[in-house]
């Protein structure tokens, strides 16, 4: 059971290129960082982050489809 949920995770993370989409949720998390201007909304940053891995790791997968 647990080699079969590994190799699942090894699966999906080749499939979101999981290097390339944490480069560009990293870049996006310095990007606000250094934008932001006084205290840090926190709320707004965890989920700006959560939202560019999800459309940096489905735009991977369909590219790795298509």
């Amino acid at each position: 059971m647990l080699s079969k949920a590994l190799s699942f995770l090894t699966d999906f993370l080749l499939l979101i290129k999981h290097r390339l989409t944490s480069l560009v949720v990293f870049t996006t998390g310095m990007g606000y960082l250094i934008a932001t201007r006084g205290d840090i909304d926190w709320f707004t940053f965890i989920t700006t982050l959560f939202g560019v891995f999800l459309v940096v790791g489905s735009a991977n997968a369909m590219n790795q489809v298509f």
